[in-house]
């Protein structure tokens, strides 16, 4: 027969499971938004680029173009922004809920009590 300590331990395993599997999730996300961030951060670099070109040679379509290129790269930056901070809020609160660790008494751990 189990003893109290061991069905918690067991219980706090279930716990732990759940937890494990909602965060591996929450990972993934945070992986993906960091990895779209990156992206738009690489192409505003190209834009920019493209951009000091039309101003060397006063070109006003390649200047309109990157403009309207920046707003949306701007734009998707600070929805995964919000996304990801989402994400991170979510696992923090979930990393909070996790109960603790049952943990043995010293009577227990003495043998006084099973």
């Amino acid at each position: 027969m189990a003893s109290d300590y061991e069905a918690k331990v067991a219980e706090w395993e279930v716990h732990r499971a759940k937890w494990r599997a909602e965060t591996d999730v929450l990972i993934e996300l945070e992986r993906d938004f960091v990895a779209e961030f990156q992206r738009d951060e690489a192409l505003r670099l190209e834009w920019v680029a493209k951009y000091d070109a039309a101003l060397e040679v006063q070109d006003q379509s390649g200047i309109a173009a990157y403009m309207t290129a920046a707003e949306e790269i701007r734009n998707r930056q600070a929805l995964c922004s919000a996304a990801l901070a989402q994400v991170r809020g979510d696992y923090e609160t979930i990393t909070k809920a996790l109960p603790p660790r049952p943990r043995r008494s010293w009577g227990q751990l003495l043998g006084f009590v099973k």
